[in-house]
């Protein structure tokens, strides 16, 4: 053999032992200090009142003006029991209470008020027969306790004896939405909507969308347009007539269509835009009709100046972190500008409620869309101040914090914001931010307080679990956090949110990796990672679990 060709084998064959000694020391090991450095307390998001998603769009969600609807559930049941007057007119009272036991997952107390509630609006019906408002009052008081034929028999009632009435149509508009949905197999509409916003549910998967059930929930739904139109045309002058069609023709209609044609779901989420023309009108009109409604005004400017604001401009001005007020066109500037006026003043009224949520969406609009830190971080400081029960404004200020990580002021904030509402969201939240600053010790204070305010509470059990299995450095502690998890899945996790639940999911195949049990941990990470194959923690446990 030549020695060229002697020389080219064994380059060759050099190069081959090189690659297959590379790709033996690629392959992936199972490594629970990796595991082990992913244990953290749960993620959470921010709440700004609103939300936009690419497969839905948006969705409105604003905060009560009245701060007795930020209140603690049981806060506000010893409230309203308090303030009982012994007549027909508590059945308000009594219909509240049933909304606020749902909450408490108390199934006999719930029962028993919506019984009570509803007794007494059948007096008042009996008192004035001739309001509809009343019948539809009673309808709603009807459907909240399952009698749902007799309930949609006085919603139809109602707008018959009082069609000029807009609350009347609003009501039973809004009887057709839920029956649109329910002729779906959809018993809870947010929790299917969480569930396709996050990538959980496939639109359509899971529902009962037979032909002829998806003919009559598009008749539902269409006779929930014609009664919500209905409302703004016989209240031409009323912001909830609007309000109520908005939040209609929002992200809810979006979600029915992905629900009826499931086939067409990439093309829908593609090709309807996050708000439509119609949708958008109907926020200036609101807008412009109210003369105190911060809410109103400053979701109007802010979609104006999303909807108008040239593509990848958001991306272009550090996604949001500049703002992207110098790519709006002209005209748009000018309508955010007359709003951001009108919040100004808004601000400086003598009511507290109203000069503080005219603050939160001034500072908000400053600092997503104008991208002016300095005077979105003065308005929603002024804000928390005025309204300490209300959360926008928090969380708002806390988004500026972290975009400029300032995280021992934000640590300061957290504590400050419990101080003035205490709840197991904020305590965790506070939590993760002495984590990030490297302060184990403050941590766990704001653990223990979660789980004292609310022991069933899975955001806080998750958070304990995480903070147990981070200290579980032999097999015994591991076991010991394993059995306080499966007691945590078999009683509290079923009723929590989605969200929480996947983070409980998370830690729960960190718990299964790190206690040896790799193919039950590759199991949950496969399961988290086809649903959310963009989070980069689960294919970090998944590569330390050396799969």
């Amino acid at each position: 053999m030549k020695p060229t060709n002697r020389f080219l084998i064994g380059l060759t064959v050099g190069f081959m032992a090189i690659a297959l000694w590379n790709a033996h020391a690629a392959e992936p090991k199972y490594d629970p200090e990796k595991l082990r450095s992913l244990v953290k307390l749960p993620k959470m998001t921010l709440d700004f009142g609103f939300a936009v998603n690419s497969t839905l769009g948006f969705t409105l969600g604003r905060e009560p003006l009245d701060l007795n609807k930020l209140k603690p559930p049981a806060e506000r049941i010893a409230e309203l029991r308090k303030d009982m007057s012994g007549g027909v007119r508590d059945a308000e009272r009594y219909a509240e209470l049933g909304l606020l036991y749902v909450k408490l997952h108390d199934a006999a107390q719930a029962q028993a008020t919506r019984k009570r509630a509803v007794e007494l609006f059948r007096e008042q019906v009996k008192d004035d027969p001739k309001k509809g408002w009343l019948r539809s009052e009673l309808g709603n008081a009807l459907l909240a306790a399952d009698q749902m034929v007799e309930g949609e028999n006085l919603l139809r009632d109602a707008v018959a004896l009082s069609p000029e009435d807009w609350r009347c149509w609003e009501a039973l508009g809004d009887f057709l939405e839920s029956r649109a949905f329910a002729t779906l197999g959809v018993t809870n509409v947010g929790v299917l909507y969480e569930e396709i916003q996050r990538g959980l549910r496939v639109p359509g998967s899971n529902t009962a969308s037979s032909p002829d059930r998806r003919a009559k929930a598009r008749a539902f739904w269409d006779e929930a347009a014609h009664c919500y139109d209905k409302a703004v045309a016989v209240g031409p002058g009323e912001i909830g007539a609007y309000q109520a069609r908005i939040v209609f023709r929002g992200a809810l209609k979006k979600l029915l269509d992905l629900l009826i044609e499931p086939e067409r779901s990439a093309d829908v989420a593609t090709k309807q835009q996050f708000v439509s023309p119609e949708v958008r009108a109907d926020l200036k009109e609101a807008a412009r009709l109210t003369t105190d409604d911060a809410y109103a005004i400053g979701m109007a400017a802010f979609f104006e100046a999303m909807m108008n604001a040239p593509k990848g401009a958001a991306d272009s001005s550090g996604s949001f972190k500049r703002g992207f007020w110098l790519f709006l066109p002209d005209s748009s500037r000018a309508y955010v500008r007359e709003a951001l006026s009108r919040l100004e003043q808004l601000g400086r009224n003598e009511d507290k409620n109203t000069a503080g949520a005219a603050l939160t969406a001034l500072g908000g609009m400053q600092l997503l869309v104008q991208g002016d830190p300095v005077a979105a971080e003065d308005n929603l400081r002024r804000a928390t101040r005025l309204r300490p029960a209300a959360d926008t404004a928090w969380e708002m200020f806390g988004l500026l914090l972290v975009q400029s990580e300032r995280w021992s002021e934000l640590a300061a904030l957290g504590e400050e914001h419990v101080k003035s509402k205490d709840s197991v969201r904020y305590r965790i939240g506070l939590a993760k931010i002495y984590e990030k600053l490297g302060k184990p010790a403050e941590v766990e204070p704001q653990v223990q307080a979660a789980l004292k305010l609310a022991p069933d509470d899975l955001l806080a059990n998750t958070a304990s679990a995480a903070m147990r299995l981070k200290r579980a450095t032999d097999e015994a502690a591991v076991a010991e956090v394993g059995q306080m998890m499966n007691k945590v899945k078999q009683t509290v996790f079923k009723a929590a949110p989605k969200e929480q639940q996947v983070g409980f999911e998370f830690l729960h195949g960190l718990y299964y990796g790190l206690a040896g049990n790799r193919q039950e941990a590759a199991s949950h990470f496969r399961r988290l990672r086809e649903a959310d194959p963009d989070e980069s923690d689960y294919r970090d446990a998944y590569d330390a679990l050396g799969l």
